[in-house]
Parts: structure tokens; sequence; C-alpha cells
């Protein structure tokens, strides 16, 4: 992890969104053989936005939003 901020928060709705940014190689593997399939096969920075909302006394991940960065560190596309 490279990086967490707390970006946004709602009290009245007990809503919080943290940015956080990331370096991950994602890729696939085949289910069968186990053998790479596609994908990134060298590590790249990620952020992704985290919103999470209080259920009684439990906070809970409501959503992700996922973009992979460029090598500037600029978003360069969603990745899912």
């Amino acid at each position: 992890m490279r990086r967490l901020e707390f970006v946004d928060a709602f009290g009245s709705e007990a809503t919080v969104t943290a940015l956080i940014t990331f370096d991950a190689r994602v890729y696939f593997v085949h289910e069968a053989t186990g053998k790479y399939a596609h994908g990134a096969q060298k590590v790249l920075p990620y952020q992704e936005y985290s919103v999470f909302c209080r259920r009684g006394d439990n906070w809970r991940l409501r959503t992700i939003d996922r973009d992979v960065l460029d090598r500037r560190g600029s978003r360069a596309g969603a990745v899912g």
C-alpha cells in the first residue's frame, strides 16, 4: 500500500470514503491447469475508492471503484 486517505465522510448517513493507492499484479490463471491465462505480468499502481457504511455497531464495505494508474500516476481506465 502506498497511501490511504479519507476523502469523504457523512455523519448523517454514516458513510466514509477512503482512497487507497497500492501496487498490484492483476492476472488470471486457467482453473484446471493453474497456468497464466491473461492480464498484467508486471506490478502496476492502482487506486481504489472504498465506501464504508455503518450498520449498528459495525462498519461494512458498500462499494469499490478501482482504477489502474499510468506511469505518471494518472488514471488510465477502470480495471473492474
